[in-house]
């Protein structure tokens, strides 16, 4: 089987759950955690812009190379998630359902 980068909108709409309700129930099931908040910025539309972005940790998770700048200038990766995490969560929710 091969890996697929997905967003966690990608992965949510294929399971049918929300943003919120995946990232729920991936840290619920050990399958990802979250490691902390970093303020990253962009460029949008001339204006630079900042929001917290929360990073996350596990098996499933993709360090994508290119990503947003913190406050340093340093780049924070945009992470993804594995499309295996689909079978995986899907496996756990069902045993859960049972």
């Amino acid at each position: 089987m091969s890996i697929q980068a997905m967003s966690f909108k990608q992965v949510g709409k294929a399971i049918g759950l929300t943003r919120e309700q995946l990232n729920v129930n991936l840290q619920a099931f050990g399958l990802i955690k979250s490691v902390g908040c970093e303020r990253v910025y962009q460029q949008r539309g001339g204006a630079k812009e900042s929001y917290i972005s929360e990073r996350f940790d596990g098996e499933f998770i993709i360090n994508n190379a290119c990503g947003k700048r913190d406050s340093y200038g340093k780049v924070v990766p945009d992470q993804m998630l594995d499309s295996r995490v689909i079978a995986a969560l899907q496996e756990r929710l069902n045993e859960k359902r049972s």
